[in-house]
Parts: C-alpha cells; sequence; structure tokens
C-alpha cells in the first residue's frame, strides 16, 4: 500500500542512484514485490548502504548540517587513509535526509532481538545496533544487516551451490551470528548517532495509527524529518457520541437536558479489523444506534485495502 503510494518507478529510479545496479529490469517487471525486497541486490550492496547511512550521520555535526555527497559510496576491501582535504559540501541531502535516516537507525534499533539477545538491554556488555533481517525467495539465502558508529556488519548463510533449505531465514540463521559477531569487536568510541535536530521537527502522533494526531487522538510527541513533518491527519479515529448506556447518539436528535459522553474511536476498514483484532482482542466495533436517535444517513461505506 505504501509503495503504490508513493510510486513504484520513483523507488525503483532510487534504487539505482543507490548504486544496486543488480536490478536490471524496468519498474513493471518487479511492481509492488519491490518494497519486499523482490529484486537483485547483493549482501555487499545492502551493508555498503547502511554504511552509508551511519556515515552521512555521524557527519552532520561537523558538517554544520550539511551533507558530504561522498558519504554515499560502496566500501573498499582496502584500508584507506582519511581524506585530508576539504568535502565539496552541499544543502541538498539527494535521496535520504539526516532526519529521515535518523528515523530510520531508530526504528531499526527497537527490532526485537532473536533468543538470547532479546534482553539485552540488561546486559552492559551488549552493544546498541540498527539492524535488519532479509529471507530470499526460495529459502536460499539469510541475511542480517547491523550498523552502529563504529562498525557496520553484513552476514550471510545458505549453500554455495543456491540450493535453498526449508527454514533458513534472516532472523534465525543469520541475526545470531550478527550479534555474536559484534560482540567479538570492541565498544563503539563514539557512544550513538546524533539527532540531526537541524533536519527534524516535533510533531503530535497518534499511537495508534502513526498518523499526525487529531485533538483527540492519544498522542505522543516525536521528532520527524521535516519534508515529512507536514503528513496526513490521523482518518482512523472518529469522535462518537453516546448515551448513558453506551449506545451510539446523534448530536441532533438529543433532548436539550441530555449530554451525551464522547469518546474517540479508533475504526479500521473491516480487512484490516479482521487481522488486527487477532493480535489485539481489546480492538472493539462500533456500538450500534439507538433506536430513536440516528442520523438519517450513516454515511458512505468505507474503503477497504487490498
Amino acid at each position: 500500500y505504501l509503495l503504490k503510494k508513493y510510486g513504484v518507478a520513483p523507488f525503483h529510479n532510487a534504487l539505482r542512484e543507490w548504486q544496486f545496479d543488480y536490478i536490471n529490469q524496468g519498474p513493471d517487471h518487479y511492481g509492488l514485490s519491490l518494497i519486499l525486497g523482490g529484486c537483485e541486490v547483493s549482501l555487499w550492496q545492502a551493508t555498503a548502504w547502511y554504511g552509508s547511512m551511519g556515515r552521512m550521520l555521524l557527519h552532520q555535526k561537523a558538517f554544520q548540517g550539511q551533507y558530504d555527497p561522498k558519504d554515499w559510496r560502496l566500501p573498499n576491501y582496502l584500508y584507506l587513509a582519511p581524506q585530508t582535504t576539504k568535502p565539496l559540501l552541499q544543502n541538498s541531502p539527494g535521496l535520504v535526509g539526516a532526519g529521515a535516516a535518523w528515523a530510520t537507525i531508530q526504528a531499526l534499533e527497537n527490532l526485537e532481538r532473536p533468543d538470547s539477545e532479546g534482553d539485552w538491554e540488561a546486559f552492559n556488555s551488549s552493544h546498541r545496533m540498527a539492524w535488519k533481517t532479509g529471507t530470499s525467495f526460495g529459502f536460499r539465502d539469510a541475511w542480517a544487516v547491523g550498523v552502529d558508529p563504529q562498525y557496520t556488519i553484513g552476514v550471510w548463510v545458505g549453500n554455495a551451490d543456491g540450493e535453498g533449505r526449508p527454514g533458513l531465514v534472516g532472523i534465525q540463521a543469520a541475526a545470531p551470528i550478527l550479534f555474536a559477531a559484534r560482540q567479538l569487536l570492541p565498544a563503539s568510541a563514539k557512544g550513538w548517532f546524533e539527532a540531526p535536530l537541524n533536519d527534524l521537527a516535533p510533531a503530535l502522533v497518534c499511537q495508534q495509527s502513526g498518523m499526525l494526531a487529531r485533538s483527540f487522538c492519544p498522542a505522543d510527541s516525536v521528532l520527524l524529518p521535516i519534508r515529512k513533518s507536514g503528513g496526513a491527519v490521523c482518518s482512523l479515529h472518529e469522535l462518537m457520541y453516546l448515551d448513558q448506556t453506551g449506545l451510539r447518539v446523534s448530536q441532533q436528535c438529543l433532548e436539550p437536558d441530555e449530554i451525551p459522553q464522547t469518546r474517540a474511536w479508533f475504526i479500521l476498514p473491516s480487512l484490516q479489523a479482521y487481522y488486527f483484532r487477532q493480535q489485539h482482542p481489546t480492538y472493539t466495533t462500533l456500538p450500534a444506534w439507538r433506536s430513536d436517535c440516528r442520523p438519517s444517513s450513516e454515511g458512505t461505506p468505507r474503503m477497504q485495502w487490498i
């Protein structure tokens, strides 16, 4: 749904600009599967992307919010001495701004780690890391990539001849190796990525939809990339009026002395609600209308996402 809204072609072009040059077919060949990894990408390229994102964030303070295009590059097998010439900085971030990169890092750090790593925060010897796993079609490859301010690590598990094996998935096969490898390396001397406040703006977002909060949404205060801080307002909460028995009523037909209760109700389209309810048993559908106090029309049917 998100890729359909954004556009397959623009995303395809962005991947090509990020040097994912194994993607050699047109956008229509991949379609919406592109957002789920339905394209040709090497572990080398994927690891480079995470490393470049971290490198850009580390340079934000030193570059005073400007960007060095050379931060986005493939790694080298051999050690390269730090460049001594002053980089040619630009105000435009290119395809990914610092605020978007920071938000991505925050989201990936909060993923639940596998097995014994699940309680990593309780141990002083653990390391903060933003990470992601992947599994190729036919269980032929299990990947995991992690990044912190000091290191970027990529892990591949699979058969050299490309034969698939059931159960060969990133979270089970590659992620444990990723964290074991990080444990073997020294702690990061650079702390953690600092929030690029020049490219972030405070905003209130709905706790349940993730969209910008309406006045009656349960909300959290977060920092959003400036370019996206004016996003869509929550469309999944509606203010409902209920009588003392909990039935819905319309304001137009209430008695003068009748004061209804108000409640912000989280309403999903029926198809989404079916799956959401399986993991969230507290989700409740709207109560019925009171027979003597309902609007002449209950509005148009909600669209379902398929």
